[in-house]
């Protein structure tokens, strides 16, 4: 499971996490693309405050491939 942030998430100052990084699942990995997104130029990324734009799409497939190789 990749987990993508929000812009709303990405702006915070205080992070804490996501639900689902707590949930214990054999043989499920949850990955928090939190640290990766925010790291970035992240609002060249999104097309509203959820949802990636062309560029982010392309961008945040690269970095699931990376994960899964």
């Amino acid at each position: 499971i990749f987990i993508l942030p929000t812009i709303e998430n990405l702006t915070k100052k205080n992070y804490s996490s996501h639900f689902l990084e707590d949930i214990k699942i054999k043989d499920v990995n949850i990955y928090n693309m939190y640290h990766e997104i925010k790291n970035l130029n992240f609002e060249n990324l999104y097309f509203n405050n959820a949802h990636l734009n062309k560029k982010g799409h392309d961008y945040f497939s690269k970095m699931i491939y990376n994960k899964i190789k």
